[in-house]
């Protein structure tokens, strides 16, 4: 086997003041660019299923809540925390333990390309810009505390394994990733498979990757096989339904994105190649560093990576070709479409376009290029400016992510505080539609959200038919759905009341419903069906 200039490569500094000064550097970025508090976007659909999961008393008979997990590494691993803490320190502890982890997987990674100080905390800053300004299907890197953060940093310690020309643990790292996180794992698992393939298969063996190919694949089947387990059992005709559900009605903007509105797709599109554009530009300045052959990325840390970015990007492309081809054909086409091939390239594309960069950034500074300086600072700008707009932000607006689309959120708090003090810890309730976090405060079982969709195949089918039963009137699909309980009438009401067995209604005051009221704020009323 050829040995490589990665081969080389200095490892991160050795000095404790330079390795974790710098790890807490990249950790503070990570901080201020999600500095949010819990509950984040999918916080609480994750520690929520962490709680139910060993203390099945919590919000029992909730629909989703009581549906088959995709993600048990996740659970074994992190469940216990929901006993001996709150759902806002878990999400905080978790938050932090993976920024660190990722922090340190990053700067072993950009050590491999720039082996100087601070170049990995730039490197990080652009990553965390370039994905939030620049990502097409909604993917992030870091946020709040889920199975596919922790899945990130086991995928960049693989890289840099990879980049080292180390195979056997480039695949051990994949396969940990996998465990946690099926598709982000797998995903990357394919493509450099596709790449040794039609690249590397003359230098390293596929025999002498097989110890890695084992162990990685043993431990990734921790994450594959509840995932594959989620549709056993249920009819092709369910199977067929649920896909179509997930796909088309539920995640189109992360599955199917051609199936969004034209604005939309515009919108992230022009972003989207904005990044694209700067990656594509930055690869051809690389290759021309290199003595002007592609051949050359094949031996050089950033190019590799860049390599993993095009694999990336050529699923999506496959994903946009699986769309338009079945375009009139749905339910073939949702069975292809599930599996996120959209997802990717929205973080390997500003990977490589980050540490191509500080590449060529190095190598300016290094010769004393006139434009180096004028290109440090536009870096910094660049890069800091949208991090430091959205802790701002953060700052005037301290509301979780999940609860910044409710009405009002000190009148939605004093609801979910009311009733966790007040009511059964084992009450059902009908709850506005768009919520997200009424299990997180309220700690009770609610009959549908919008949010709060279950992955198996038989609850996701069941999922959608109490969205329609309960939100539109009549459960008419063909009506608009209704924005308070109020709307339905009494009589409709009482009937999904008796259908979902509810105790409680938490909705808008207008119009008001003809059950007791037992608490109520300017925006919000309770009400109990049966006193």
């Amino acid at each position: 086997m050829s040995t490589t200039p990665a081969e080389t490569s200095p490892t991160p500094p050795t000095r404790p003041l330079w390795f974790w000064g710098e790890i807490a550097l990249i950790v503070a970025i990570f901080y201020v660019s999600s500095a949010a508090p819990p509950p984040g976007v999918n916080e609480p659909h994750y520690l929520c299923r962490l709680r139910h999961a060993l203390e099945p008393q919590y919000c029992p008979n909730d629909l989703f809540l009581e549906s088959p997990d995709a993600h048990y590494t996740f659970v074994l691993a992190f469940a216990w925390m929901t006993q001996v803490m709150s759902f806002t320190a878990a999400a905080w502890v978790g938050r932090l333990a993976c920024w660190f982890a990722l922090s340190w997987a990053w700067l072993r990674l950009s050590w491999t390309v720039v082996p100087r100080p601070l170049y990995a905390s730039l490197a990080a800053a652009i990553v965390i810009t370039a994905i939030a300004e620049g990502n097409f299907a909604g993917e992030w890197l870091v946020g709040g505390f889920e199975a596919k953060t922790v899945a990130y940093v086991f995928v960049v310690l693989g890289l840099r394994c990879w980049v080292l020309n180390k195979w056997n643990w480039t695949w051990a790292h994949l396969g940990i990733a996998s465990a946690w996180h099926a598709l982000v794992g797998g995903w990357s698992v394919l493509i450099l498979l596709k790449l040794w393939g039609a690249i590397y298969r003359f230098e390293q063996s596929f025999r002498g990757m097989l110890p890695g190919l084992a162990i990685g694949g043993i431990v990734a089947l921790a994450g594959v096989v509840p995932a594959l387990a989620l549709s056993m059992g249920a009819s092709p005709e369910v199977r067929n339904e649920a896909a179509e559900i997930y796909v088309f009605e539920r995640l189109p903007h992360h599955l199917a994105p051609l199936h969004k509105k034209p604005g939309w797709i515009t919108e992230r599109a022009g972003r989207h190649a904005v990044v694209a554009t700067l990656f594509v530009a930055m690869l051809f300045v690389r290759r021309k560093e290199l003595g002007g052959t592609w051949r050359a990325l094949k031996d050089d840390p950033a190019g590799r990576i860049a390599q993993y970015a095009v694999g990336a990007a050529v699923l999506a492309m496959i994903g946009m070709v699986i769309e338009l081809a079945l375009w009139n054909h749905p339910s073939a086409a949702a069975s292809w479409l599930r599996y996120y091939w959209f997802r990717l390239v929205d973080v390997a594309v500003p990977m490589a376009l980050a540490l191509l960069w500080i590449a060529e950034l190095r190598l300016l500074l290094e010769r004393k290029d006139r434009w180096a300086t004028p290109l440090l600072l536009s870096t910094i700008l660049l890069a800091g400016y949208p991090i430091a707009e959205r802790y701002t932000d953060f700052l005037y607006h301290p509301i979780g992510i999940s609860d910044r689309k409710a009405r009002d959120f000190d009148d939605w708090m004093a609801c979910c505080e009311w009733i966790e003090a007040n009511t059964p810890t084992d009450a059902m309730f009908l709850t506005p539609r768009g919520n997200t976090s009424f299990k997180w405060y309220a700690k009770r079982a609610e009959v549908v959200t919008y949010k709060d969709v279950p992955q198996d195949a038989e609850h996701l089918v069941e999922w959608r038919r109490r969205l329609y039963d309960v939100f539109k009137p009549d459960g008419d699909r063909s009506q608009p759905w209704i924005s308070c309980y109020g709307e339905l009438g009494a009589d409709r009401v009482d009937e999904l009341a008796q259908a979902y067995q509810v105790d409680y209604i938490l909705t808008g005051l207008d119009p008001p419903l003809p059950y007791p009221i037992v608490f109520m704020t300017d925006t919000y009323v309770v009400y109990q069906l049966h006193p």
